[in-house]
Order: structure tokens, then C-alpha cells, then sequence
């Protein structure tokens, strides 16, 4: 046995309650949840929330973006004074299952990275928006993605922004036939993709992309998210094992390229259980946190829905070599064992709830 000692001070994920509906805010420290604080009425009605994996809170936690029911694209922001979240886009106007935010903002401008999708003229990708009003943000993303290799196909989706603000990451994917549609959680054949990011003045200026993890056949790599050095990338695999769709977790060490994967998060031989959404926390001194959504169970209780678990890597074994660097998962306090959790986003900043 391994102990795990280390600290970590910020200890607020945000979680969707996929069997209530609606946002959770899960206090690690104090061992509560509650939902999210808001007047907005789609939080009450239940249309945040059911669909895994689709929102997205800014590093500062002042932002966070959803997907409604019906697909379409919300933001809120932090109100102080009422200590609460209120509407900045109106989910009425955009298809787009999940976004990321310029961490940068404060020196930069206000922007998000959004997976859209237009049926009724049969395009979908990735474009730069205004986090409060939805309108374009000046970039060169078009030629970026356009210089993706066609080997990875020409679908993108799941978007990320590295915790620098240097680089962004997403999945490309074939979608030959689909080209109006953004997939939710089944990405066919999902390659991950890396470009670096810069704003100059006036506009965002996006370098030339590269394939960081090729999907193999079976296979599909989505979700990534940044470690605060920008240093590795936390991702998710899934496969299809008989007829049930199971994720796991690795890691992609960008000095080196190596791909890592995760005992701790990977899915249970009989495919029983997964493990999938990685989220990386607060580092702490000696260890790493990442926050995932699993299925296994909580001791002896078998309950077959999703609770969100955190557990170690060791940052001096990430580094270097190949071994696996993680250990063993805990249950997050706090969760009700009757609801099903998932998409754990761990800001370094939580708001006053």
C-alpha cells in the first residue's frame, strides 16, 4: 500500500446531476452539494444537464458555458453582488455541444472556442464566439482546421484551452455524411489535435495544427484537458466491448509524446464499468489531482450510476519514464449515492455560493 498525502485548497467541482437535471456544486472539503446558484429558469426546468459532458467552467470560475436538451448553446456569469449565475447567451441561437474558454481573457478579450453545428446547411466545426453576446471573435481558425491532415478526418468537436492560454486541443473525426451534426459523447474514430494559440491585439492567430494522439481503428480519443504547466494533457479513450461503449482515461506527455494510460481509470475487464471526463485540479506539492466520472463501485454498494472520483499522479513519475504515475481513486464526499454524476470541471477559483 501506497499512502497518498497533499494538499489541495481549492475544493469545488462542478458536476451535472444527469438524474435530477441541472448543475451541482460539489464541495470536497465541507462534504456537501448543492445546485448551482441561479435565477436562470432552465436550470430549475431541468434543460441543464442530461446531456454528459456538456458544460464547461472557466479556470476563474466566473463563466461556464451548457447544452441544452435540445442542443443548443448557453453561457452564464458570475454575479458578485448576488453571489449567483445569470444568462449572459440565451440558448436559442447556436448548436454546439460543448466550448472552452480563453483563460486569458483579463489580458487579452473575452472568447470561447465552440463546437457548432449548422443541419440546415450541412456544416459543423469549431468557431472562435463571444462569451456574452455569441458574435464572432476575429481569428484565422478556418485555416487552421483546414490544414488538419484529411487523414484525420474533417470533423471537430470537444474543444480545450490550455490553462496558459498557449495552446488549444479538441478531436477531429471523420464525418463523411454527418457534416451538420456534432457528436455528443460517440466520436467515430476521434484523432486528438493540438494548435497553438496567440492574440494580436486585434485578433487570435492560431499556428499550424498537429496530431497528437491518431485514433486506431475501434477507437476514438476526445475530452482533453490541460494540466496548469501545459506540460500534459489528460484525455479519453472509447471503445466498444461487446455491445457496450466503456472510456478510460490516459495521459499524453507533451515533451516526449509518450501516451500514458491509467490503471486506476481504466474500465473493468468485463466492461462493467468506465471511467471517462478527466478534469485536472489544483496541484498540489508533491501530487496531481484529476477528477473523473466512473461507474465502479463505492466500496460494497454497487449502484451502476456515474459518481464523480479523484485520484494522484505523482508528478516527479509523470516527467519522465512510462510508468503508470496514478493511485488509487476516492469517492468525492458529498455526492448522493441515488443520482448519477458526471463531467467533473474543477476551476482553480470557485465563486461564493
Amino acid at each position: 500500500m501506497t499512502v497518498t498525502s497533499d494538499r489541495f485548497e481549492q475544493g469545488t467541482l462542478y458536476a451535472h446531476d444527469c438524474t435530477h437535471g441541472g448543475l451541482d456544486v460539489i464541495d470536497v472539503l465541507a462534504t456537501t452539494s448543492a445546485p448551482l446558484p441561479t435565477k436562470e429558469d432552465w436550470q430549475v426546468t431541468s434543460k441543464i444537464g442530461h446531456c454528459p459532458g456538456c458544460h464547461t467552467v472557466a479556470r476563474d470560475g466566473r463563466r461556464i458555458s451548457y447544452t441544452t436538451l435540445d442542443g443548443y448553446l448557453g453561457t452564464l456569469g458570475y454575479d458578485a453582488p448576488n453571489a449567483l449565475y445569470t444568462p449572459r447567451i440565451a440558448p436559442d441561437a447556436v448548436r454546439a455541444p460543448s466550448a472552452a474558454f480563453n483563460p486569458l481573457e483579463s489580458t487579452t478579450r473575452p472568447a470561447m472556442l465552440t463546437a457548432f453545428a449548422i443541419p440546415s446547411q450541412s456544416v459543423s466545426g469549431l468557431a472562435l464566439l463571444d462569451p456574452d453576446t455569441g458574435l464572432s471573435v476575429p481569428s484565422d481558425i478556418a485555416q487552421m482546421l483546414g490544414a488538419i491532415p484529411t487523414s484525420a478526418g474533417q470533423g471537430r468537436t470537444m474543444p480545450a484551452w490550455s490553462s496558459r492560454g498557449e495552446f488549444v486541443a479538441f478531436s477531429a473525426f471523420p464525418n463523411v455524411g454527418s457534416e451538420g451534426t456534432q457528436p455528443t459523447q460517440a466520436v467515430p474514430q476521434g484523432s486528438l489535435v493540438e494548435a497553438p494559440v496567440t492574440y494580436g491585439g486585434s485578433a487570435f492567430d492560431f499556428g499550424t495544427p498537429k496530431v497528437l494522439v491518431a485514433a486506431a481503428p475501434g477507437e476514438s480519443n476526445l475530452r482533453p484537458s490541460f494540466d496548469d504547466d501545459d506540460a500534459n494533457v489528460a484525455f479519453m479513450r472509447t471503445s466498444t466491448v461487446g455491445t457496450t461503449q466503456v472510456g478510460v482515461t490516459l495521459l499524453y506527455r507533451r515533451t516526449d509524446g509518450q501516451v500514458i494510460p491509467l490503471d486506476v481509470a481504466r474500465a473493468d475487464r468485463q466492461a462493467v464499468w468506465d471511467t471517462r471526463l478527466p478534469d485536472w485540479g489544483p496541484p498540489g506539492s508533491k501530487y496531481a489531482w484529476i477528477a473523473v466520472a466512473s461507474t465502479r463501485p463505492y466500496g460494497h454498494l454497487t449502484t451502476e450510476l456515474s459518481q464523480i472520483w479523484i485520484f494522484a499522479v505523482d508528478r516527479v513519475r509523470l516527467a519522465v519514464g512510462t510508468v503508470d504515475p496514478s493511485a488509487a481513486a476516492f469517492w468525492v464526499p458529498g455526492q448522493s449515492l441515488d443520482t448519477s454524476y458526471t463531467h467533473p470541471q474543477w476551476p482553480r477559483t470557485a465563486m461564493s455560493h
